[in-house]
């Protein structure tokens, strides 16, 4: 070793570069593993706030102020949405939290109908229909899940078009065949009543008279109340529902509708007491 090598001040000046080396590619290391750490921690993170909004544990304000406000929530609810269901298995609870951020999660809600899990796609439809019931962009997609093989994917696309009301009048010849479905009645009666049936569909609630729930009689009673004087084919049903349906409500609506689809004798049935007044 030389005199050099072995001065103070020349070991010094190496040991420093070594440190500055060692601390620069600290850094480079820290830079390049710091976005993937903190991508893991929001996730695990998100995931957790799920789990207990999904138990009950947390409203979707609270989870949304855990999240990190709504701009970051609404950014880490769109990741997890990506992920598969086996690393986010709450993934059915996103769209209720989205429905809290309110319009700024709309698009992604919209991206949501068509989501591989058929409980997102359902979830999704009925937040859009609470925030968003005139997103025109969302009712072809909505109309196409009304024959989605998932149930819960049907049932929320027919309430989400129920809430957009006549804006959603292209979906009414799926909503009819529905109607013609004893077991998807129930979906398609409340949305039918809501945007407003016009006569193709009084067959299908001439049918739905029958249904063995009698808030579904009483909503086809209504529907075809709206309908009109077009409606005049189920009077016969109408009449016999009114006289004799078990369900005193059942057969108020009955009778309300015989007075809208008949006018001109709306007073018929109480002729005698009005007579008798003369």
């Amino acid at each position: 070793m030389t005199e050099k090598e072995q001065d103070p001040a020349v070991k010094g000046e190496r040991f420093g570069r070594a440190g500055l080396l060692w601390l620069i590619g600290s850094l480079l290391i820290l830079a390049l593993i710091w976005p993937a750490w903190s991508a893991v921690t929001g996730f695990l993170n998100t995931r957790l706030v799920m789990q207990r909004v999904e138990r009950g544990g947390m409203s979707g304000d609270e989870a949304i102020k855990q999240l990190g406000g709504p701009e970051r929530a609404l950014s880490r609810l769109r990741t997890y949405l990506r992920m598969p269901a086996w690393l986010a298995p709450y993934r059915r609870t996103v769209p209720d939290v989205l429905r809290d951020l309110g319009k700024p999660a709309v698009d992604t809600l919209i991206q949501a109908l068509s989501d591989r899990d058929g409980n997102v796609r359902g979830e999704a439809a009925r937040a859009l229909g609470v925030i968003a019931p005139d997103a025109q962009g969302a009712i072809q997609i909505l109309i196409r899940n009304l024959q989605d093989t998932h149930p819960e994917a049907r049932a929320g696309a027919a309430a989400a078009l129920g809430r957009f009301g006549p804006a959603a009048r292209d979906a009414l010849p799926a909503l009819i065949v529905l109607l013609n479905e004893s077991g998807m009645r129930h979906l398609s009666i409340p949305a039918l009543l809501e945007i407003g049936p016009d006569r193709r569909a009084v067959p299908g609630l001439v049918e739905a008279l029958g249904d063995e729930t009698g808030a579904y009689r009483a909503c086809a009673a209504m529907a075809l109340g709206k309908i009109g004087p077009e409606a005049k084919e189920a009077v016969p049903a109408l009449t016999r529902i009114a006289a004799g349906d078990p369900d005193v409500g059942v057969r108020q609506r009955a009778a309300e509708a015989l007075g809208q689809i008949c006018p001109a004798d709306k007073g018929a049935p109480g002729k005698t007491g009005g007579e008798g007044q003369k």
